[in-house]
């Protein structure tokens, strides 16, 4: 392994364990870390208009927990998302959320969104419908009805869910059936819900 670094012009160094240990953040994940440059990434423009075909987005909005970041993205990755777009204060190069993320942060397209207004815009340019997740008070899902074409899905902030200007400007709001004993469900138990059956859909449909 070190020689393929020092093959592909990479250099090492021996460390203390407790250095390495630091390092991980306390976790014992082995004995061997590394500083790599992060992907650019594409832009949100060419992230939008790169599909030929109907496909899901998976909307991060201020999501502050950046082990619920990584976990978001690595169930849209194996949700067949064709990317997340993270907004706000969402993280995605979080320490942990890369963590979390399994490696899916390096194989799912993804970009960082200043504000909702923003993606509004650039989602109604090209005809992308969105769809609001809410805990209660939405369409149910089963029978939630929105248009055979590429859909952003928006999941919210562990607490507060999603700001209310946010549902008000998305096109449709879903909510998943809900014991009267809970709140919510979790944020990535929603997405993960709600991706299955968009891709449900979709894949009937096809």
């Amino acid at each position: 392994l070190l020689a393929a670094v020092e093959s592909a012009g990479g250099r090492w160094r021996e460390a203390p364990d407790a250095e390495l240990l630091a390092l991980a953040d306390g976790r014992n994940s082995g004995r061997l870390a590394g500083l790599v440059p992060l992907p650019a990434g594409p832009s949100l423009a060419e992230l939008l208009d790169a599909p030929s075909q109907p496909v899901v987005y998976l909307v991060i909005v201020d999501v502050v927990e950046p082990g619920n970041v990584g976990a978001l993205i690595r169930t849209a990755l194996a949700s067949h998302a064709a990317g997340a777009i993270c907004v706000g204060s969402t993280d995605p190069l979080h320490p942990k959320a890369i963590r979390t993320s399994l490696g899916s942060l390096f194989k799912l397209p993804f970009v960082r969104v200043a504000s909702s207004d923003e993606l509004f815009e650039a989602l109604r340019r090209r005809g992308i419908h969105s769809l609001a997740t809410i805990a209660r008070g939405g369409a149910p899902l089963p029978t939630a009805a929105w248009p055979r074409t590429t859909l952003a899905l928006f999941v919210g902030n562990e607490g507060a869910g999603l700001p209310e200007p946010v549902c008000d400007a998305a096109d449709g709001r879903v909510t998943i059936d809900l014991s009267n004993e809970a709140d919510s469900f979790s944020v990535n138990a929603a997405a993960a819900v709600c991706l299955y059956e968009v891709q449900r859909r979709l894949r009937f449909r096809a």
